[in-house]
């Protein structure tokens, strides 16, 4: 399972409901795919959907999000959409990522909540 907001964790199970965190040489929690400064992933690195299993490896879709987008003229907190390629015999081992997102917002009413256009609280 990948897992985590600010860098993609992994965690496994023999009965998917006790889940152990793959750790590093350090002891800490391994961070498989981690935010990029200065990059469309560089505040939030988050797994969408469940990742799956391709003929090229273990694709996982996940949120990204940085504090502006200048490269789409964008400000304030930008989420976008990117996908990530794991080794299928070592779910650890990042084989490739996106340089870029796939999907994003492209105008800046697009970054703002219904309730903050609209006065109104979105239910």
């Amino acid at each position: 399972m990948y897992f985590n907001d600010s860098g993609a964790m992994v965690a496994t199970s023999d009965d998917l409901t006790d889940w152990d965190v793959v750790e590093n040489a350090d002891g800490n929690p391994l961070v498989a795919l981690p935010r990029r400064p200065d990059s469309f992933d560089s505040y939030v690195v988050e797994p969408g959907p469940p990742a799956f299993l391709t003929e090229d490896g273990i694709l996982l879709i996940y949120n990204a999000g940085a504090h502006g987008r200048p490269d789409l003229g964008l400000s304030g907190n930008v989420w976008a959409v990117a996908q990530a390629l794991f080794d299928p015999k070592d779910p650890t081992r990042l084989i490739d990522r996106m340089d870029a997102d796939c999907f994003h917002p492209e105008r800046s009413f697009e970054i703002v909540h219904q309730g903050a256009v609209t006065g109104e609280v979105a239910m």
